[in-house]
């Protein structure tokens, strides 16, 4: 994407379309709605649709050339906690030629969409749950914690293609009970 497509370093909205094709099957009071998701420089990928779960930005068991002759993947689903195990992690200090980090950190081919959330699918229990200004993750090195303003400065870097929000939910992994 060069400099003419994007509004202050950010995705014009005719960049990313959806189109809904039906509301619903014929006769039914409840079905999935039928649709296709347009990305700039990627496939269009049709709604719904199964996105590719990646651990550490791969596909697993298919590598990125088989991916992309063989494999019809509308999109890749990572998560910001399989990157970030360092202090300063790599993949938000790589030169990316085309400005999008993530897309050349992991290798995926250029038709293929990136999803990036804070936490993996499904994601794994922490010791000590989610606070007001943080979301427990789990990370090569351990558990930690990551802040929204950390989640979002990440995003801002790595220009996924879509980038989930940290849920407003507590996880269901308890708090520790105080010792006395």
């Amino acid at each position: 994407m060069n400099d003419a497509q994007t509004v202050n370093g950010r995705r014009k909205p005719e960049d990313m379309i959806f189109e809904v094709l039906k509301k619903a099957v014929d006769g039914s009071t409840s079905a999935a709605r039928l649709g296709i998701l347009s990305l700039s420089k990627r496939n269009p990928i049709e709604t719904p649709n199964y996105i590719a779960v990646a651990s550490r930005g791969v596909v697993p068991h298919v590598t990125p050339d088989n991916l992309k002759k063989h494999v019809s993947v509308g999109a890749a689903y990572m998560a910001l906690e399989d990157f970030i195990e360092k202090k300063n992690p790599s993949a938000l200090s790589i030169p990316s030629p085309d400005k999008r980090p993530l897309h050349t950190f992991t290798c995926l081919p250029e038709t293929v969409a990136t999803v990036l959330a804070p936490r993996r699918c499904p994601a794994i229990k922490t010791p000590v749950g989610n606070g007001a200004k943080f979301m427990a993750i789990f990370t090569s090195t351990g558990f930690r914690n990551l802040t929204v303003d950390e989640y979002s400065d990440a995003v801002e870097t790595l220009k996924p293609d879509i980038a989930i929000g940290p849920a407003d939910l507590f996880h269901t992994s308890t708090m520790p009970v105080p010792q006395e």
